[in-house]
């Protein structure tokens, strides 16, 4: 059976949802791109454990997608929770999904990709969400003729209120090393079949910070292009690695190495390299302790424009480094308003 599905074909949304993509799909679209070439294939895989909570959303909003040549993988590790259950709800629309013990999301990413047939790939994580109408605007951005796109990503808390809108500056490879972070937002970002062959696969050694060290090789080679929609919601919550592990971070260093030596990197990114890795210990200390939730309070609230150091420098993103210290004060003024007024706290027994 396709994966592509309307409300009707789906397992009832539970009475407590509404709206995207619970009561809410996509537009349909035409049966052929504005130029009258059949939908390119797009192979979707989403990497999963113990993520019960949210991949219900996740797979509801790839099949609801409407989108008439949609190829959609799970690989799930194993999990202990209510997630096989749900994914058995929707496996008539799944190409492929397996649930068995992994060596990690890199690997269940790389494995679903091994199943995967389509000229367009992307992954989406069991706690993100794809927003309507994406994969058409994906297509139509790549039939104009590139390798990978990017667009807009809402980043939303755990119940997927938006928080803020992330919009992708252009990807080379001396933004990723002058940012010494993702300048794309991985669930908004899609690439070709030979630029995965190029690239991929993603390596299995580095466990949180795999996206990074994968589009900075993408950005070696690739013409990327920026599209101007809102492609997919990004979920900020407790339980994510990328919100509460100082070893995202920690990483980086490692997939710079990598990233020199794999024979990508060309003379012309050499310097921008080397300044990228005579900072990464203090810069990885610093960007560590920061993500650290629930510690993170006053030491960002003063390190965020240092860590910025750039910016005050050279002027460059100064917005970002303004938001990032709005963010913090407001996570601090939060703190203490909590503190002193025993909200957030659990009363003494």
């Amino acid at each position: 059976m396709s994966p592509c599905a309307e409300i009707k074909d789906l397992p009832p949304a539970p009475a407590d949802r509404t709206g995207w993509p619970w009561t809410e799909e996509s537009p349909q679209l035409p049966d052929t791109m504005p130029d009258g070439k059949p939908w390119p294939r797009i192979s979707i895989v989403t990497p999963s454990y113990n993520q019960g909570q949210f991949i219900e959303e996740t797979i509801r909003s790839v099949l609801l997608q409407s989108y008439p040549a949609l190829e959609y993988i799970i690989i799930d590790g194993g999990s202990t929770d209510n997630t096989v259950e749900i994914i058995e709800k929707y496996s008539d629309r799944l190409t492929y999904w397996v649930s068995e013990p992994d060596r990690g999301q890199s690997q269940a990413i790389n494995k679903g990709f091994s199943h995967a047939t389509g000229d367009i790939f992307g992954w989406l994580n069991s706690d993100d969400f794809l927003l309507p109408g994406a994969l058409g605007h994906v297509a139509r951005s790549f039939n104009a003729g590139c390798d990978a796109v990017s667009g807009n990503c809402y980043y939303v808390d755990e119940l997927g209120q938006r928080l803020r809108r992330s919009i992708p500056t252009e990807p080379t490879v001396e933004g990723f090393l002058q940012r010494y972070s993702n300048i794309v937002d991985q669930p908004s970002t899609f690439w070709s079949r030979s630029i995965w062959e190029q690239c991929g696969p993603l390596s299995e050694t580095l466990h949180y910070c795999m996206d990074y060290h994968f589009f900075l090789k993408v950005a070696a080679v690739a013409k990327w292009t920026l599209c101007p929609h809102d492609i997919s919601a990004f979920r900020r919550h407790d339980l994510q690695k990328t919100g509460t592990l100082a070893q995202n971070h920690c990483e980086k260093p490692v997939a710079l190495d990598d990233f020199g030596q794999c024979g990508l990197c060309t003379g012309r990114w050499h310097n921008a390299l080397q300044r990228a890795k005579r900072w990464e210990g203090w810069l990885t200390y610093w960007e560590a302790r920061m993500a650290i939730e629930g510690r993170s309070g006053i030491i960002g609230l003063f390190m965020a424009p240092v860590y910025n150091w750039r910016c005050l420098l050279m002027g460059r993103y100064y917005d970002r480094t303004v938001r990032v210290f709005r963010n913090r004060l407001k996570a601090v003024v939060r703190k203490l308003v909590a503190r002193f007024s025993g909200a957030g706290f659990p009363s003494p027994e």
